[in-house]
């Protein structure tokens, strides 16, 4: 009993210890399996009418060509009609097109080398027991989609006795494939060891060897082992097709990233979907890998390209993920110059920040095969500065620059870009920004060209969604004193011109710099100022604030896009974007009430606006009303009814970002409009604005 249990404890022990060390099985370049071992033997051989003995074969290299009815066998993405069988432990799988043993495979070929590293043979071959054998008999069937195939051999091949046994099986539907020893004594090589165990494939030098120095084994795809002397008995060895890199999650990483194209060879066997897209393609098998791009580099190049010499897939299409599920628009490739059918593209990501980038890469007609991959530094690219695709990024303030705008072309004019300036139609540098924390920048121009002129996007300017934020345009203004920027949001800064004097470029000096002035206290709903008490039959008592560096208030249910706010031909306030803010006050009273502005003596704002809320800033607003310039210079001013007891909600914002500033405010109430009468109306003369 005590023997039993010690060699049960013992089996269990080598199956742990076995699919363990499965995790060191290391892929071979146009093969790709995992392997496992179990001291089990869970398959006998089959039998029925249908099984085919092939009789007494010659020892040593004897092969023979068999193509059993309806056989599908897939190995590295290809499919096998027939077979080779060798006396000498192996079964090498060939195409329809071969209707005799090749010659690579018959005698004075590869069918008494024993090597699977050095194999040549120009199809896979899977060998249970490579070794010059001499069988005393073999058979095969083919049978649930399933080919077996058994050898009865002599070890040594000279030994008049020692009949032993090992068959194959390979799946047609899952292309596993096991090998079998279901002998109750171990194989013993007599004489020198110069056998293999393992598979190899089409090309040479793609194989794993088996090795099991113990009772433990598994397979390596860089060195062979090849003096095999005994192997355990009642084994089973299983090779499982498998794709290392087939998902996002386990991507082969090409860091570091250099500037060099330095190609490495992968293949695409055995890969399956997961799921894109970004490519107009068909192909779905795919491959994955990643690489690390630093701080200082803007621009990564990916190229794909057919592997030298063996198994070449046909082509391949390229995508990039800034993160496993996230593409990035417009970030596909399945032609290039150099190899037409193969992806080459390169991605601006900005300089200013490390990230990984995610690679997808699909074989055409999800054949299986070879390819190169390499992935540079591609520096700058020509043209910096010319578009959005292509923008001087801006990763630390202050951010000075001298430059020009000749050659960088004219991507945007008075009609595609949000600021609808006749400055914009000039050539046109673009610089780009992201911020990694809310702030106010300033934007200061020098130009002696020939009336130049500086704007603030957010967004690329002709895109949809961009927001003109701010410009100046020389000579009745160098500077845009101060806008707000939101963090991680890429904002573009443009250098243009008007072109009415003909002259299409300037050179320029630019100076980007943060204001330093923090946003007002009451910069949010929460924190709204409290503008007093109001009562009946006050008079305007003016308050001075800022909207100077305000920032953008969050999305508040019920206090969206204020209803007074023009929609043509540009948006003046966007929700989330445009710098507000807020002040608050509680009538004690009910009835009529002015709310009056004006611009402010210092440093003033213009072409303000104001909208009225009640309800919770946390929760939801409710909007009362609004104006944007029914007071003076533009300024906003409402008369409406207020309810005793019920706080309401000031929200106050600058209709052009740049010309954030002071304001007062103050109340009137109890009080009539002066064309409250129909004797005072106010006169409004034709095609005028009141």
């Amino acid at each position: 009993m005590k023997k039993i249990f010690i060699k049960c404890a013992l089996l269990i022990f080598i199956m742990i210890l076995s699919n363990f060390l499965n995790v060191l099985a290391q892929p071979g370049v146009g093969i790709s399996f995992r392997f496992s071992s179990v001291a089990i033997v869970s398959a006998t051989f089959p039998g029925g009418s249908t099984l085919v003995p092939i009789g007494v074969p010659q020892q040593d290299d004897d092969a023979s060509l068999f193509a059993p009815a309806g056989m599908n066998l897939k190995f590295g993405g290809n499919t096998y009609q027939k077979f080779v069988v060798s006396t000498n432990g192996w079964v090498a799988l060939v195409p329809n097109s071969v209707v005799a043993v090749p010659p690579s495979l018959s005698a004075g070929g590869f069918n008494n080398t024993n090597q699977l590293a050095t194999y040549a043979g120009g199809y896979p071959l899977i060998a249970p027991f490579w070794d010059d054998l001499a069988a005393t008999g073999y058979s095969y069937i083919y049978t649930a989609n399933a080919l077996w195939v058994r050898w009865t051999i002599k070890i040594d091949k000279n030994n008049p006795a020692g009949a032993n046994l090992f068959y194959v099986r390979i799946d047609g539907i899952t292309g596993v494939i096991n090998f079998y020893y279901a002998n109750n004594a171990a194989y013993v090589i007599f004489g020198a060891p110069t056998a293999s165990i393992g598979i190899a494939g089409v090309c040479t030098g793609d194989y794993y060897s088996y090795n099991s120095p113990a009772l433990n084994a598994w397979a390596d795809s860089t060195l062979e082992t090849s003096n095999i002397a005994a192997r355990p008995n009642s084994f089973t060895y299983t090779f499982t097709p498998y794709q290392l890199y087939d998902n996002c999650i386990n991507a082969r990483d090409l860091s570091p990233l250099t500037g060099a194209c330095t190609p490495a060879t992968f293949n695409i066997n055995n890969a399956i979907s997961s799921g894109s897209t970004i490519c107009a393609t068909t192909d779905t098998a795919d491959v994955w890998f990643k690489i690390t791009k630093p701080i200082g580099v803007s621009n990564v190049t990916i190229t794909t390209s057919p592997a030298a010499g063996c198994q070449p897939v046909t082509g391949t299409s390229v995508e990039v993920f800034s993160a496993c599920g996230t593409a990035i628009p417009g970030a596909c490739s399945s032609s290039s110059i150099a190899n037409p059918t193969y992806g080459d593209l390169t991605v601006s990501r900005g300089g200013c920040t490390a990230e990984v980038l995610y690679i997808r890469v699909t074989g055409d007609g999800n054949a299986g095969g070879k390819f190169n991959i390499c992935v540079r530094d591609a520096g700058a690219l020509p043209g910096l500065g010319a578009n959005c695709g292509n923008p001087n990024w801006i990763c630390s303030l202050p951010f000075p620059f001298t430059g020009t705008t000749a050659g960088s072309g004219n991507d945007f004019n008075e009609i595609t870009a949000a600021c609808r300036s006749t400055y914009m139609n000039g050539e046109d540098y673009v610089f780009a920004y992201t911020p990694s924390a809310n702030g106010c920048i300033k934007v200061d121009l020098v130009s002696a060209g020939v009336r130049p002129a500086v704007f603030v996007y957010y967004g690329c300017p002709n895109a949809p969604g961009s927001l003109c934020l701010g410009s100046a345009e020389m000579p009745a203004s160098n500077s845009i004193r101060a806008v707000s920027l939101v963090a991680g949001q890429t904002y573009y800064i443009v250098v243009d011109n008007d072109t009415t004097s003909g002259n299409i470029n300037n050179p320029f000096s630019i100076t980007v710099s943060n204001t330093g002035t923090p946003p007002p206290t009451y910069d949010v709903c929460g924190s709204a100022q409290d503008l007093g008490p109001v009562a009946s039959g006050i008079t305007c008592v003016p308050q001075t604030f800022t909207t100077a560096c305000a920032t953008p208030t969050l999305p508040i249910a019920g206090a969206g896009f204020p209803i007074c706010a023009p929609l043509v031909p540009i948006s003046t306030f966007n929700d989330g974007v445009t710098g507000d803010v807020w002040l608050r006050f509680t009538p004690s009273y009910s009835g009529a009430l002015q709310i009056n502005t004006t611009v402010g003596a210092i440093n003033p704002t213009s072409n303000a606006a104001m909208a009225v809320y009640t309800g919770l800033c946390g929760s939801m607003l409710a909007p009362v009303t609004c104006d944007v310039n029914s007071g003076p210079l533009g300024m906003p001013s409402i008369s409406f009814s207020v309810i005793s007891g019920t706080t309401y909600y000031i929200r106050v914002w600058s209709e052009h970002p740049d010309n954030g500033g002071t304001f007062t405010i103050c109340f009137v109430s109890s009080c009539s409009p002066p064309n409250d009468l129909p004797c005072n109306a106010i006169n409004v003369p034709i095609g005028q604005t009141a």
